[in-house]
This record gives structure tokens, sequence and C-alpha cells, in this order.
């Protein structure tokens, strides 16, 4: 996505909780709609949301979704279709005792370090801890 010179907005997910995980799904795609640039970088736990491990308490999705809510699955699509870079943390995988391999292949995430994430942030960039 190329933004229209737009400074990138990038997401770097840590947690593993299912509602940080949803919610960083929501700004994802809500600034990709806006044609800002989006980097989502997962590590740690957060890794989770990239399909490497389980998310805590689904049951709140499923909540969600039952209240019209987006959920996970749907927020996830969007972000994908609307252009969000993925980067799986290289270091996380390796502290989390995971490969490439255990990432969900719909996400198409590179596999790089942070400062792959603040090269494509720009000097302008924003970045959220999640």
């Amino acid at each position: 996505m190329t933004g229209g010179g737009k400074a990138a907005l990038a997401l770097v997910v840590h947690s593993g909780e299912g509602d940080r995980i949803h919610y960083a799904f929501v700004m994802a795609a809500a600034a990709a709609a806006m044609d800002i640039p989006v980097i989502f970088f997962a590590t740690g736990p957060g890794l989770a949301a990239l399909g490497a491990m389980g998310i805590d308490d689904m049951a709140a999705d499923e909540r969600r979704g039952a209240r019209g809510v987006a959920t996970l699955a749907e927020l996830r699509g969007a972000a994908a279709e609307l252009g969000v870079r993925f980067i799986a943390c290289d270091m996380g995988l390796r502290d989390q005792n995971l490969s490439a391999s255990d990432l969900d292949p719909g996400f198409a995430a590179e596999i790089a370090g942070f400062v792959t994430l603040l090269n494509a942030a720009g000097e302008n960039g924003r970045i959220v801890f999640i």
C-alpha cells in the first residue's frame, strides 16, 4: 500500500490477549481503509495474531460477533485485503520456540526484525505498542 505519502502506522503486537489482538486488527483495518500504510509487527505472545498459537478468550470474539461487531476473522480478512504488511519478529519466533511454518499462510508474513519495522515506518511513522 502506498499511502499517498502518509506516515505509516506501525503496530507492535506483543500481547496474546484476544481483546488486544482484536483491537490491533481494528486499528490496522481502519488505517488501511484510509489509505494509511500499516505495518503489523507481531512478536512474543502476540504471534498468536498471525496464527502461530491460540489466542486467549476467543469466547469474547463470539460474543462480539453475536452483537454485530466485526469478529477477529472478519478483521483479519479485511486487513489482509487492504494491504496491511505483516511481519513476524524473527527474535520473537525463536523466543516462543516457533518457526515460519507455524504461522498462518493467509497472512504472507515476512520474517524480519525490529530494524526492518523502523525502516518501514519511516522517520515520521507512528509506532503503537499493543
